[in-house]
């Protein structure tokens, strides 16, 4: 799976929830050093983050050959994207908080398995 704004990670999140393997990226390293730090707290293995410009895909996976089967974003970026203080805090809180787009991918696995081809 592919995020390609992944933000602080809640679909990576799903991903190691449900035994998956994805790859995300964001422009903000400080968003990607959150989602390692909340892998770190749950007790997760990380997936794999890149930071840069998802434009550049080419660019930023250069180091291995990745086929995706599915390429997924859940941007919240609309409820932080004002915000000056506690912007990191708030992204925190919310990557801490299943939203219904991680408890979707969560049902999802009960249905489909980790190495199914099955497109959402």
């Amino acid at each position: 799976m592919l995020d390609p704004f992944v933000g602080v990670g809640g679909t990576l999140l799903a991903c190691s929830m449900t035994d998956r393997h994805g790859v995300g990226i964001d422009l903000s390293q400080d968003y990607l050093d959150l989602y390692q730090e909340v892998s770190d707290d749950l007790g997760l293995e990380p997936q794999t983050v890149c930071q840069g410009n998802a434009l550049q895909l080419e660019e930023i996976l250069t180091d291995k050959e990745y086929l995706f089967d599915l390429v997924l974003t859940d941007p919240p970026y609309v409820e932080t994207c004002c915000q000056k203080n506690g912007l990191v805090n708030a992204r925190r809180k919310q990557a801490m908080t299943p939203r219904p787009l991680l408890q979707t991918i969560m049902k999802t696995s009960e249905i489909c398995s980790p190495n199914s081809s099955t497109m959402l």
